[in-house]
């Protein structure tokens, strides 16, 4: 890939005319070439993550927590992904296999489905998987490749808040360095964790009455398995 001419002032010109030579690059590369704080670099990567415009793969030779990123598209403009009839498809079995073999699990498909109740983004969704962190970077590469058409992969570090964001724009795969066999299938698949979150932002804005008629809507429908 050739470097592109970047159309875009500011901050997020100088990062995007860093990446646009099409290769991989570390935050700290990125930021120190871009004149920009890390915070600030790291913050638009993942905004450029959340709306499919740049890829991301751990980088273990800089240490735990660690990305590189490449760029996509650089355009500002976000096109929403086509959401796919079955989340959990052979497609995205296919490119798991392919990625971390048999070693991964679902840890949650849940979003939608609470979203829906509360009639908001209701195409929507989230997927979480968890791989043993020794595959992440081989796992995440390969599912960005296989899968960036349908999904936006993100990593587990991206805030909450921009994942929420991201499924604004298509279904949110959320990739999880941690493999604990024993914990399959504890909630019958289901995200408890995220569901609660998503109900607790729910409690926020709604009165309680209607609150409460989302939680039991919820509960029924075996999205979360415990009150709080």
């Amino acid at each position: 890939m050739q470097a592109a001419s970047i159309a875009v002032a500011g901050i997020q010109g100088r990062i995007l005319q860093v990446l646009s030579d099409g290769g991989w690059h570390d935050l700290p590369e990125i930021a120190s070439k871009a004149d920009v704080s890390k915070s600030s670099a790291s913050k638009y990567l993942y905004f450029m993550l959340g709306r499919g415009k740049a890829l991301w793969k751990p980088d273990p030779s800089k240490g735990h927590g660690a990305y590189a990123y490449r760029l996509v598209d650089s355009s500002v403009k976000a096109l929403a992904k086509p959401y796919p009839e079955d989340p959990l498809s052979s497609n995205v079995d296919l490119a798991l296999r392919d990625a971390a073999g048999n070693r991964y699990y679902y840890s949650g498909l849940a979003a939608r489905y609470i979203y829906q109740l509360y009639d908001r983004f209701g195409n929507l969704n989230l997927v979480e998987v968890k791989v043993p962190r020794k595959l992440l970077p081989q796992a995440a590469e390969k599912l960005n490749s296989a899968l960036s058409e349908w999904y936006i992969v993100v990593p587990d570090k991206m805030p909450w808040e921009l994942v929420q964001e991201a499924m604004q724009f298509g279904t949110v795969l959320r990739l999880i360095p941690e493999y604990r066999p024993r914990e399959k299938g504890r909630y019958a698949g289901r995200n408890v964790e995220k569901i609660e979150y998503l109900l607790d932002h729910i409690r926020r804005h709604m009165s309680n009455s209607e609150y409460e008629a989302v939680r039991m809507q919820a509960k029924d429908q075996g999205l979360i398995v415990q009150d709080r």
